[in-house]
């Protein structure tokens, strides 16, 4: 991951990026600096209610460098 120091941030097409809050500490993601919006490949997308709140839970493709590598995952 590239740190960030200062107001501008060098970055290549493709960093490493982390999704702590999903427990994924190291995901290769393609950077767009044109994108208006961002993506995660994801699948087995499931809806499901946990104590009357509404939640999703998927499998992340992690991608590069073992493209059949996921890790299921569950949010609000």
């Amino acid at each position: 991951m590239t740190e960030h120091q200062g107001p501008n941030m060098i970055i290549g097409a493709c960093e490493w990026v982390a999704l702590p809050e999903l427990g994924i500490a190291k995901l290769r993601a393609r950077v767009d600096t044109g994108a208006k919006s961002c993506a995660l490949h994801a699948s087995d997308i499931q809806t499901f209610v946990r104590e009357g709140q509404d939640w999703v839970r998927f499998n992340v493709h992690l991608g590069f460098p073992e493209p059949d590598r996921t890790r299921h995952c569950e949010c609000q």
